[in-house]
């Protein structure tokens, strides 16, 4: 089961970081590690308390009630509020601000890597016996409508409605990016969508 857990700062009483995990211990509300440089910052200045504000989650309830959370005390880095999370909470990297330059740091790094046997091995036992809810096959289905890229620049799903990236049609359909990708580069969904459009 999933959890919901808060950072508050000691000097200042507020909330700094929301965040989820699915361990028993609580060990991710822990964690020092895997956290970005502002959270790191936070916590060299001042002492924190964790609590744990909700618990016994499915995984997509816990996705759903972190974007509610940093919502509802707003993100640092957009002026909205305390906390010095990066993204908009959930799955994935919804709402991560990138500069250009750093954008193209992690495609250097990225291109052309390729996954072992055995890290594919692992992500596929991760994923086996996975059930997901009504309201995220819904959301994947919603993929199908997608048209395409006619243009640089613009990409067009089913409704009519234009996006100048993949990023933001995701962000509006409430899906991921990855998927709108999968659509716009896959052979076979190409070929299929042009034999039946």
């Amino acid at each position: 089961m999933a959890y919901i857990y808060r950072h508050i700062r000691t000097d200042t009483n507020e909330v700094f970081y929301i965040g989820i995990g699915n361990d028993k211990s609580y060990k991710r509300a822990k964690d020092y590690f895997k956290r970005n440089s502002f959270w790191k910052k936070v916590f060299n200045k001042t002492e924190y308390i964790i609590e744990i504000i909700e618990d016994g989650l499915t995984w997509e309830e816990a996705c759903e009630r972190e974007q509610y959370w940093i919502k509802f005390y707003g993100r640092r880095d957009l002026k909205e509020g305390t906390l010095v999370n990066m993204t908009n909470g959930g799955e994935g990297c919804c709402g991560l601000i990138c500069s250009e330059a750093h954008k193209l740091k992690i495609s250097k790094v990225h291109k052309g890597k390729k996954l072992s046997d055995e890290t594919k091995q692992k992500l596929r036992e991760s994923h086996t016996g996975k059930k997901l809810s009504k309201e995220i096959k819904n959301k994947m289905s919603k993929t199908r409508l997608l048209i395409g890229n006619t243009n640089p620049g613009k990409i067009i799903i089913g409704d009519g409605i234009e996006y100048k990236t993949a990023a933001e049609a995701a962000r509006v359909m409430g899906i991921y990016p990855s998927a709108i990708f999968y659509r716009l580069n896959n052979k076979k969904w190409k070929n299929w969508y042009y034999k039946n459009k």
